[in-house]
C-alpha cells in the first residue's frame, strides 16, 4: 500500500453545459506532481497540500476533506466502461494510491505515511463537476455502478508527503466501510 501520485490543482473555470451556457469555478482539474518517476515532497497542512486549491468548500477542502484519495486499481474499469485513459489527478484527486480499495478501509481509520497521520472521513459523492471535467455525461451514474468512489481524508498531523510512501493502516473504530457509506449516500444518483 503506498502512494502512486501526488497531483494538485488551481481553480479555474469549468463549463458544465454548453446550452445553455453554464460555467463555475472549479479545481477538479488535477496534474501530478510528484511521481514514482520523479517523487518529489509536496509540504501538507491541515487544510491540504500547498499549491493545491479548492473552490467550493461544501464538496472538497475544509478540515474534514483536505484530501481525495482514489485507488488506481479502478483505472482499468474506467477504460472499460467509459473509454477513458485514466491518469493521476483525472478523477480530480489528490493522492493516486495502490493497494487499498472501498471494502477494505472503513470511516476512522487512520494512516501513517511517514511523518504524516491522516483519518478517512467520508467518501467522495459524484457530482456535476465530475460528469464535466471527463466530458461524460453518465460519469457520476458509473461511479456508482462501479463503486469505485474514493475517500476523503482529514490531515491529524502534517508533514510532506511524496509518490511511492508506504501507507500504513490504523484500523479505527471499524463501523462503516466506505463501500458501505458510499452505496446509502449515492442512492440518489442511481
Amino acid at each position: 500500500m503506498r502512494i502512486h501520485a501526488i497531483s494538485v490543482g488551481l481553480s479555474q473555470m469549468l463549463v458544465l453545459r454548453q446550452e445553455p451556457l453554464h460555467a463555475t469555478q472549479s479545481a477538479i482539474r488535477k496534474r501530478p506532481v510528484s511521481t514514482l518517476a520523479t517523487p518529489i515532497e509536496v509540504e501538507l497542512s491541515a487544510l491540504g497540500l500547498n499549491t493545491d486549491e479548492q473552490s467550493d468548500l461544501s464538496v472538497h477542502g475544509g478540515l474534514d476533506k483536505a484530501l481525495y484519495a482514489y485507488p488506481i486499481e479502478h483505472w482499468s474499469r474506467w477504460e472499460q466502461a467509459l473509454a477513458l485513459e485514466p491518469r493521476a489527478g483525472l478523477f480530480g484527486e489528490n493522492l493516486s494510491i495502490e493497494g487499498l480499495l472501498e471494502e477494505e478501509v472503513y470511516l476512522g481509520d487512520q494512516w501513517r505515511i511517514g511523518q504524516a497521520l491522516l483519518q478517512i472521513t467520508e467518501p467522495r459523492i459524484p457530482c456535476d463537476k465530475f460528469c464535466a471535467v471527463l466530458q461524460r455525461p453518465q460519469a457520476a451514474k458509473t461511479m456508482v455502478a462501479l463503486g469505485a468512489c474514493g475517500w476523503y481524508l482529514r490531515v491529524i498531523q502534517a508533514a510532506p508527503l511524496a509518490a511511492g510512501m508506504e501507507i500504513e493502516v490504523l484500523p479505527g473504530p471499524r463501523q462503516e466501510r466506505v463501500s458501505e457509506a458510499f452505496a446509502f449516500k449515492a442512492r440518489k444518483i442511481r
